[in-house]
């Protein structure tokens, strides 16, 4: 049994009872989405076997297919992108002087009355117990406060190295691959041996990526361990302090996540797989300036 596919046009999403791009079967009595096979051009000079369904939805499934975007126009969205996590990342980095935090007051020089004495000492001004202000987290430290102060920077350090490892990765895979729609999401492992160079040079950003990404969070779980037992033991502001430290924790605990899954996943099966775009992409094709053998 075949089904017959009238094709609506452009713009028309759903126009028909059933489908996409109003195909509407003509056979209302036919199944929807059984039929024949159609041979359909993939746009790339091959011609593929489809069901008339799929084939009616092919060119209107995504808006990406409707308003295609260029590489530049990729590249600029994804750095935006890379450097909103990066801020949020910074912050939750930082915790020991972004997260609220009391500060003791000063010291009353002995015999000093406290109604009357109103200099400062080298700490702090106030006399008496007081949200700490952001200079005094670099004043009049621990051996504890040094500690964490100097792990919050190493953290930061290797993010912003990690973070310039993500970025280039991401280029590489602008300039190289393309999602399409009519190929599976993994046809491009099928592909990449035809493209020698390409398929090692992504060999080696997933693993580059994969590697400073598992470093980070091994980093963070000793940072967050360390600025969890600065703040809450010694300057705990309450519910500020608590509300605070928990959501830069879970914020750079998704971020992390989501980077090295993907550099995973990439690595383990060699796909081309997005994790800096605002909707995550699967380059499934590769780009038209490579070569095969090449």
């Amino acid at each position: 049994m075949s089904m017959q596919v009238q094709m609506g046009p452009p713009g028309t999403l759903g126009a028909g009872e059933v489908g996409v791009g109003g195909a509407t079967p003509v056979d209302s009595a036919a199944p929807v989405g059984l039929g024949s096979p159609v041979a359909v051009d993939n746009g790339e000079g091959e011609v593929v076997m489809m069901r008339p369904d799929m084939a009616a939805m092919r060119k209107y499934k995504s808006l990406r297919d409707l308003a295609p975007e260029s590489p530049a126009v990729k590249i600029v969205q994804d750095s935006f992108a890379l450097c909103v996590d990066m801020f949020k990342l910074s912050m939750a980095s930082m915790l020991s002087v972004f997260v609220p935090q009391s500060c003791p007051g000063a010291e009353l020089p002995e015999g000093q009355d406290r109604d009357t004495w109103d200099q400062c000492d080298e700490c702090t001004c106030n006399i008496a117990p007081h949200d700490c202000a952001f200079d005094e987290n670099f004043r009049c430290l621990t051996g504890l406060n040094y500690f964490v102060l100097i792990w919050n920077f190493l953290c930061l350090g290797t993010l912003i190295f990690h973070y310039f490892l993500v970025w280039r990765r991401e280029a590489f895979l602008i300039g190289n691959f393309k999602e399409t729609l009519t190929l599976g999401r993994l046809h491009v492992r099928d592909i990449l041996p035809d493209y020698p160079t390409v398929q090692i040079r992504l060999r080696k950003f997933n693993t580059w990526v994969f590697n400073t990404s598992a470093l980070a969070i091994v980093l963070q779980i000793v940072n967050v361990i360390s600025s969890g037992i600065l703040i809450f033991g010694y300057y705990n502001d309450g519910y500020k302090s608590f509300t605070t430290f928990f959501t830069n924790l879970l914020l750079i605990s998704l971020v992390l996540y989501n980077c090295v899954s993907a550099a995973y996943v990439g690595l383990k099966h060699e796909l081309a797989y997005s994790c800096v775009a605002f909707e995550p992409v699967s380059y499934n094709a590769v780009g038209p300036n490579c070569v095969k053998g090449q």
